[in-house]
């Protein structure tokens, strides 16, 4: 645009440097061509000449200026902003999709032994009554935090075993019943 239409870029009331032009190089017409087509409503670099001016002095200049513009507006201000919003909502779906998965395995699965809802249902006495009763989360958390602050010396025996596997340096949980 700017060897082709390089008259065109010319000051209005964008600088006060006293130079006439936007352009002095492509840089500067690349900054100002962006600025004009987002932040001026596409109406960027006009001076006093009307299009109807160009139109009659030198109509293959106003066709060519036309198509610039055109394809300028198309380019930047439709594909590369639909292309940034399609990643903007694309990356929404992705999040909003990922916590639903979270929803149904709240919903659905034994949180401490990771059995499905199915399956309980089927072979067991039912998941409602399995979670509350059998596989109680809370239960559990009670449990560790009666861990933490009971001392080391007034533990039972397993209350012994289960601490020094979970609360030692090992971190192991394997006295919890995983898909058991």
């Amino acid at each position: 645009g700017y060897t082709a239409f390089q008259g065109d870029y010319v000051e209005t009331d964008l600088t006060t440097t006293g130079d006439d032009t936007y352009c002095e190089d492509f840089v500067h017409c690349w900054f100002f061509g962006l600025w004009g087509a987002f932040m001026n409503n596409n109406q960027f670099f006009t001076h006093d000449v009307t299009i109807l001016d160009i139109w009659n002095t030198a109509r293959a200049h106003a066709i060519g200026r036309f198509l610039f513009d055109t394809l300028f507006y198309i380019i930047f201000g439709v594909l590369v902003l639909n292309i940034v919003f399609g990643i903007m909502i694309d990356a929404f779906a992705d999040i909003r999709d990922r916590n639903r998965e979270i929803e149904e395995d709240i919903h659905n699965r034994c949180y401490i032994c990771n059995f499905d809802r199915d399956t309980l249902d089927r072979d067991g006495q039912g998941f409602e009554r399995h979670v509350s009763e059998d596989h109680n989360m809370w239960h559990y958390v009670y449990f560790l935090v009666h861990l933490m602050n009971t001392p080391d010396t007034d533990y039972f025996g397993p209350e012994s075993h289960i601490a020094s596997k979970v609360l030692g340096d090992s971190r192991d949980w394997s006295f919890a019943p995983t898909n058991r």
